[in-house]
This record gives C-alpha cells, sequence and structure tokens, in this order.
C-alpha cells in the first residue's frame, strides 16, 4: 500500500506523547484495513490509537519499534509499505528502509482500565479546550514531591455551563474557565502531563470527549482514542484565596511590559521591585551593585500607591504566555503576602509576593 506521509507525521507526532523517554516499552501497532490506518501505543501505564484515512486502500498489520516506523519521515514523498517474514519495507524512489517486525496478536497492552459504567463525560471542541489549558498549563511543576503531586497535573471541574481548569506550582496559582454548555455538572478529572501534551496536540475542528471514572481518564477525537490514567491526588479547593477587594488596582500591556522586563534582565538579581504612584508603573533590580530602574505608562490605575517584590521570572512568564495587544490587570492589598491578576477574559490567579 501507499502511506500518505504527512498523515502519518501527524499520527506519529501524537503517538510520540506516549513512547518518547519510555523505557518500557516503545512498540507500535501499526494497522491498515481498507483505508483506515492506525498506530496504537503504550508506555506500560496510559495506552492510545491515533488514526487517520488514507487515500491508498491496504491490508497490513503488525509490530516493530516507534523509530523504526518514524524513520519513514526521513523520505521524501509519500512511502510504499508492505509487511513479511519479520520485517516491513518502506519504499520511496531509489530509498528503501527495511526494519525487523512482529506479527500484529504480538501486541499485548491492555486499555480496559477505564471503568465506563460508572463515568462522566464532557464533550467540547477541541478549539475551546485547548484555550483553557494552554494559558495556565505552563504553571504547573513537571515534578513534585508526594505530598505536592496535585501540582504536576491541571484540575479539570464542569459546573454550572463551564469548564474550570486549575493549576498552581507553590509560588504561583492560576484559574481558567470557558463556556461548556450542554454537559452535566459533576466531570472533575486531575489531568496529567501526558493528558495535557495529547489535547494539545489535537486539531482545532475536532471535537473532544472526555469519560472519567475518578481514576482514569479517556479522550476520544475523531482522530485519536486514549486511555489514561489519573494522578489519584486530591486537589485543594483554592477559592477561599482569591479576594476581590484590593486598595489599589492597576492595568499593564504585554508590549509594555516586556519591554521594560527586557532592559531589567541585565541583572541577574531574580528580585522585582514594583511601585506604582500615578500613571507609572516602576520596575526595579537593586542589589547594590548592579541598580537597574525602569518605568513604563499603566493602562488604568486606581487606589492609592503600592510597592512590593516578586520573582522576575514568575512575572515575566506572566506576559509572555499572554497574546499580543492583551493587558493583564493586577489588584494589591496592602499587608497581604499575595498579588493578584487578572486577564481581559477568564483567567485570574495568584502570584506570591518575596519577603526582603
Amino acid at each position: 500500500m501507499i502511506l500518505e506521509k504527512s498523515k502519518l507525521k501527524l499520527a506519529l507526532d501524537s503517538a510520540a506523547v506516549l513512547v518518547r523517554n519510555n523505557s518500557v516499552n516503545n512498540k507500535v501497532l501499526f494497522k491498515a484495513s481498507g483505508n483506515n490506518v492506525s498506530l496504537t501505543c503504550g508506555d506500560g501505564v496510559n495506552i492510545g490509537s491515533f488514526s487517520f484515512e488514507n487515500n491508498d486502500e491496504g491490508d497490513v498489520s503488525f509490530v516493530t519499534e516507534y523509530d523504526n516506523l518514524g524513520a519513514a519521515l526521513s523520505l521524501r514523498g509519500d512511502i510504499e509499505l508492505s509487511y513479511a517474514n519479520g520485517a516491513f519495507q518502506m519504499k520511496e524512489g531509489y530509498s528503501s528502509l527495511r526494519f525487523p517486525a512482529q506479527d500484529a496478536d504480538t501486541f499485548l497492552l491492555d486499555s480496559s482500565f477505564v471503568d465506563e459504567s460508572s463515568s462522566r463525560s464532557i464533550s467540547l471542541p477541541a478549539r475551546s479546550l485547548k484555550s483553557l489549558l494552554e494559558k495556565i498549563s505552563y504553571v504547573r511543576k513537571e515534578s513534585a514531591q508526594k505530598e505536592m503531586k496535585f501540582m504536576e497535573g491541571i484540575l479539570v471541574v464542569q459546573g454550572g455551563g463551564r469548564l474550570t481548569a486549575t493549576a498552581s506550582n507553590g509560588a504561583m496559582l492560576m484559574v481558567n474557565s470557558v463556556e461548556s454548555q450542554g454537559n452535566e455538572d459533576g466531570f472533575k478529572f486531575l489531568l496529567t502531563g501526558k493528558a495535557i501534551d495529547s489535547l494539545m496536540l489535537v486539531p482545532d475542528e475536532e471535537e473532544v470527549t472526555l469519560t472519567e471514572d475518578g481514576n482514569a481518564l479517556r479522550l476520544k477525537t475523531g482522530s485519536a482514542d486514549i486511555y489514561l490514567a489519573g494522578l489519584n491526588v486530591g486537589f485543594p479547593d483554592v477559592s477561599r484565596f482569591f479576594e476581590d477587594k484590593f486598595g489599589s488596582e492597576f492595568t499593564v500591556s504585554k508590549s509594555k511590559a516586556l519591554e521594560s522586563l527586557e532592559i531589567l534582565s541585565a541583572s541577574s538579581n531574580t528580585t522585582l521591585d514594583i511601585g506604582g504612584d500615578g500613571e507609572l508603573l516602576s520596575l526595579s533590580k537593586e542589589d547594590g551593585i548592579s541598580d537597574i530602574l525602569d518605568k513604563i505608562q499603566l493602562e488604568e490605575m486606581t487606589g492609592g500607591s503600592f510597592e512590593f517584590s516578586v520573582d522576575y521570572g514568575r512575572f515575566r512568564s506572566l506576559f509572555q504566555n499572554m497574546k499580543e495587544g492583551e493587558t493583564l490587570s493586577f489588584g494589591y492589598v496592602k499587608g497581604s503576602k499575595k498579588v493578584f491578576f487578572n486577564d481581559e477574559g477568564d483567567m485570574k490567579g495568584i502570584l506570591m509576593m518575596l519577603t526582603k
């Protein structure tokens, strides 16, 4: 059969989430039946199947290493593929690649660990779900101590016609929500890093259905069907940390903030001092050796003057993960150890201050 290289690449990119850095199992089940082609793989905990409609029909199935199949992407165009006698072969033009493979029945990964008889599901466009996660996903930790394991994930909760996502790393807390009408309340799941990565690879135009049973998640789209184990840890109630009455409020544009923060990057000092009085926001790094000060025009300010210190990198990341032309508003409460912020949409958060 002739495989479309561009479609194979998309399937391989999605499958990579489950097999990269995987020393347990990087086997892939390749299966072509008629025009349908699928790649199935797992990491010993999670398993997914990624499919596409191919122009040419075929009846080929085998198991091989992910990297062997991935070698197809080095070829110049669409691929002629065949399997026989314990090996599969890929040809394109004058190029020919041959790798060891096994029969399809040697693939033993099981996808039955989601109990859909006691499950809850939600469905929404991939574009909405990705928008929900991408604003806050950078806040979570890649690896956290056992008692803080929840920081590795993003909690998603359906309620009141909205899907809300929450992430934290201890120094920052961020909450975002999107409209999710037509879904029943009750869906609640702590997404793992692999679940988040898988979701971000779903094409915007596809519909995503998430099904959870408390311990595992099924992620189903038009081109993917993935079973993902959960983190199985609790996520604290963060609603009590937010306040809605501030002594001072101010709004900063992304472009002005990043321009000023770039000037301050000349200092290796990680403490950023922030102050405001009137129409200007003062940003400075002062350690008695390399002192840098800059001021920018605020878009808006209400309340009295303020000054506080935060981590330079975390403050900068807020603006780096915004879209061009957007603004960020901050709320300051004298005596608090937290500075509050929100964007022009539905994202809000907390950044812990530093004590000098």
